[in-house]
Formats: structure tokens, sequence, C-alpha cells
């Protein structure tokens, strides 16, 4: 009778152990997760210091407004010069949208399956999680 109770105790002891190991690796995944993603950790730091990324946005801004324009190419011989990077250029748009043509059911299957992971997630996260 004796070993049986010392054998339940065990039993008991064994499983809070187990338990309590499963909790703290559950929330040691957890902090790494939400340490190694870098769109919160860049929202976080929009929210602490909305300052700093304002005025650095402003400056930024500034430095592309006064960039110089981007100079036009000149040609030598204007009669058939100006035609030919103009058919160039359609040429190239027409196979892309041939190709985009072909692949786009392929990009809209991964797209949604993409878009479906990531809601999944989000609204997993959200929700109280049990351990």
């Amino acid at each position: 009778m004796a070993k049986t109770t010392e054998n339940a105790q065990r039993l008991r002891e064994l499983t809070s152990l187990a338990e309590n190991s499963r909790i703290s690796i559950s929330k040691a995944v957890q902090d790494l997760q939400q340490s190694t993603q870098m769109g919160h950790r860049v929202e976080a730091s929009f929210r602490e210091n909305i300052y700093a990324w304002m005025g650095a946005a402003a400056v930024i801004g500034l430095v592309l407004a006064r960039l110089p324009s981007r100079k036009k190419k000149g040609f030598l011989n204007k009669s058939s010069a100006e035609e030919m990077p103009v058919a160039k250029s359609a040429g190239w748009l027409a196979l892309l949208g041939v190709i985009f043509q072909i692949f786009r059911p392929i990009l809209q299957k991964i797209l949604a399956e993409q878009v479906q992971t990531f809601a999944a997630n989000k609204f997993a996260k959200e929700s109280p999680r049990r351990v």
C-alpha cells in the first residue's frame, strides 16, 4: 500500500514538473518569436519614437526633393533613334504581359495561400492560448 502511494506521489510530481517545463518552454518560444519578428519591432519602435521617425521621414523627403532630375538621353540621329527605345520597351512590355497572363493563376494561388496562413497565424495569436 505504501509503495502505491509513493508511486502515485512520484507520478504527480513528475506530471507537475512536465507541465511547468512545458509552460516555460512555450513562454520561451513565444518570446523568441516576438523578438525575431521585424515588423512588430519596427511598429513598436515607431510607437515609442514617433517624433524621431517623423523627423527622419521629413529629412529623407527633403533630400529626395533636392536631388536633380533625371536627364534625358540625346540622340545623334533623331529620325530613327527616337523610335528605337519606344519600340524596344513596347516589345518587352508585351512579353511581360504574356508571361504574367500565363503565370497569373499560379501567382494568385500562392498569394491566397500566403494570405490564409498569415490570417490564421494572426488570429491564432490574438485568441487566448491554453497550455
